[in-house]
């Protein structure tokens, strides 16, 4: 279907086509996260057992699973490779609707509104939202200007291979590149012999110019093309 696809122009001129989540691969990852919150809960309840049921205690019981609920989401959403773990084990990622990776405010209000969601039980409203919109969103995800994507498996579309010289380069810092980048990198080769010679020219150099300000390599003479391929592979092999 139309609507299980979304497809984003970047500014560097690239046309990046992600498939959207769909309901069933979210409940299972919101299962998954499910299930290690209440393993934490679990152990929270059972650390206050016996603590008596002073009021202190009684807000404790209640506040903390809460805490504990909110801030698992948040925590991970604002850290790291921002996925929860159930979102890693189905490759989810949330994403804002021009493809960039989103700030901690709107991980903040997607994950407060989360409780909008929820309502009246089991994630019920949420679940209406993401039946109602053209892109799968549930009321946090509108509010704060995200969609949940599929991450692409390596062999889905265009398997990298090896750079088109030689061997590849030692002495290659390529961390700070991120997934966005990667995502940028991969569409643009798998779609490279498509454009005619001045875009591939002109975008090639314009992707090679955006991941060379993050990199660091020793000095030495190669294509734009080159660059972006060594970079990739570089990320592939090292994830």
């Amino acid at each position: 279907m139309d609507t299980d696809r979304i497809e984003i122009q970047t500014p560097e001129g690239v046309n990046l086509e992600m498939t959207l989540a769909g309901l069933g691969s979210r409940a299972a990852a919101a299962i998954i996260d499910t299930l290690i919150i209440a393993f934490f809960v679990a152990i929270v309840l059972i650390a206050f057992a016996d603590s008596g049921g002073s009021l202190v205690i009684n807000i404790m019981r209640i506040a903390l699973p809460t805490v504990l609920f909110f801030g698992y989401h948040l925590a991970f959403e604002t850290m790291g490779r921002r996925q929860s773990p159930g979102k890693r084990a189905l490759r989810l990622r949330v994403v804002r609707t021009d493809g960039s990776e989103p700030g901690n405010v709107a991980s903040l209000i997607r994950n407060l509104i989360r409780i909008v969601d929820f309502l009246p039980a089991l994630y019920l409203l949420g679940i209406v939202a993401v039946f109602s919109t053209t892109q799968n969103q549930r009321l946090g995800d509108l509010a704060a200007g995200v969609v949940v994507v599929m991450e692409p498996r390596p062999s889905d579309d265009f398997a990298v291979s090896w750079p088109s010289f030689a061997e590849l380069p030692e002495g290659w810092d390529v961390s700070a590149v991120t997934d966005d980048d990667v995502a940028m990198m991969r569409q643009f080769l798998s779609r490279r012999e498509r454009l005619d010679n001045e875009s591939r020219r002109q975008i090639g150099f314009r992707i090679a110019k955006t991941v060379e300000a993050k990199i660091s390599r020793p000095p030495m003479q190669m294509t734009s093309e080159q660059t972006i391929e060594t970079v990739l592979k570089l990320k592939e092999m090292r994830g």
